[in-house]
């Protein structure tokens, strides 16, 4: 019997639970690895994208920014299938999720077997996938992808306020090459300064109604 790898994130620790345990208990095939952060979700994601099945992921974690996330893990990971669950019950939120690459979005108030119904059918493949060439891509977006995923990881660490010498003990680099991360990221999103850097990526969250 196949065994299938899923990872819930979500940074609602009581949800999260719920939502693990609801989903073990029904589907027993499921090995399920849970976090409440994007970047460790990111870490997890490097690490075991090839044995992972489904990604479930809220929009608002610490270290997200709403779409900006979602776009940068389908642009990084475009054969992985992604479930959005958001306690934002919006047609255009919905709308705005499916063009930055979810498979499938759920609001939090929809019911453990309709999620567990959907899991079904994503993990049996009912679903398309989002190329690049299908992403409807604003051009912060665009500049976005652009970066790579150590780059990513530093202008979310900067955009949280660290200074260089905390963005290398978090990322377990060195100083240095932070400082070629950040130099890098400025030239990409086209800004002059950390601070612009951290608005642009502020852009991203204000595009989502949250």
């Amino acid at each position: 019997m196949t065994t299938y790898q899923l990872i819930i994130a979500d940074d609602h620790p009581v949800y999260l639970d719920a939502l693990a345990m609801g989903i073990s208990q029904v589907l027993t095939d499921t090995n399920i690895e849970k976090t409440s952060d994007y970047l460790c979700l990111f870490d997890i994601l490097e690490h075991n994208a090839d044995s992972t099945d489904l990604l479930l992921m809220d929009l608002s974690m610490p270290g997200t920014s709403g779409l900006a996330g979602l776009y940068f893990i389908r642009s990084q990971f475009p054969e992985l299938p992604i479930l959005v669950i958001s306690a934002h019950d919006d047609f255009n939120v919905k709308q705005q999720c499916l063009n930055a690459g979810a498979s499938v979005f759920l609001s939090k108030n929809t019911q453990l077997a309709d999620i567990i119904a959907a899991i079904t059918q994503l993990l049996q493949g009912q679903f398309s996938f989002a190329g690049k060439s299908q992403l409807q891509q604003t051009e912060q977006q665009k500049k976005l992808s652009s970066l790579t995923r150590n780059q990513y990881k530093a202008l979310h660490l900067l955009a949280g306020g660290l200074s260089n010498k905390e963005i290398a003990q978090q990322m377990d680099i060195t100083e240095k090459t932070v400082k070629a991360h950040v130099s890098a990221v400025l030239q990409k999103l086209e800004v002059s300064n950390r601070t612009k850097a951290a608005q642009f990526l502020g852009v991203h969250k204000d595009q989502l109604s949250l």
